[in-house]
């Protein structure tokens, strides 16, 4: 592992033996990790029985922060993963603004695949997979979700979005009343 790289680090969606053996072996010989929770890295590398690491929180509300914290640990020769509480950081997660403020500094990123939720969804969806967009989260506001409903209802692709648990069944429920039958 180069010293002053950041790995981006893909985490178990759900399950924690999905984890790659490649994951396991950067997250024990990384220097430091940068984390959406550091409440929930710190029980990823307890559950793996890997020794704790510093910790930088890099959560939406300090993503700015910590990307300043993880160039200057990079400068030093450290290396740093970066992971988020499930999945892969930077998708529909923090992190995007870490891996810019790296590569502008002129430190390498490596990316680490791993389990991705909108793969696995569509493995077993039994529609073609061939071309599909992922839209992220369902916009939080009133106003957005109405232009983004109306986007939606043209696509002529397989489309995937992220919705928290608790809003669901109104979303389902809003997008089967929005959309043609078919989308």
């Amino acid at each position: 592992m180069p010293a002053g790289t950041l790995y981006v680090v893909a985490t178990p969606i759900g399950n924690l033996a999905d984890i790659t053996a490649r994951a396991l072996a950067t997250l024990a010989r990384c220097d430091a990790l940068a984390a959406e929770d550091t409440r929930v890295a710190a029980h990823l590398l307890q559950a793996y029985g890997i020794e704790r690491k510093p910790l930088v929180r890099c959560d939406a509300h300090r993503e700015h922060e910590a990307a300043a914290d993880i160039v200057s640990r990079l400068a030093r020769g450290e290396r740093v993963a970066l992971v988020s509480d499930a999945g892969t950081p930077a998708v529909s997660d923090p992190g995007a603004r870490v891996v810019q403020a790296v590569r502008a500094a002129g430190y390498g990123v490596v990316p680490l695949p791993g389990p991705s939720s909108v793969v696995t969804l569509l493995s077993a969806a039994g529609i073609d997979g061939t071309a599909f967009c992922f839209e992220g989260f369902v916009p939080g506001k009133a106003s957005e979700v109405q232009q983004w409903l109306a986007r939606l209802a043209t696509a002529t692709h397989t489309t995937v979005v992220f919705e928290a648990p608790h809003r669901a069944h109104a979303t389902l429920t809003l997008l089967a009343s929005a959309l043609a039958p078919e989308r």
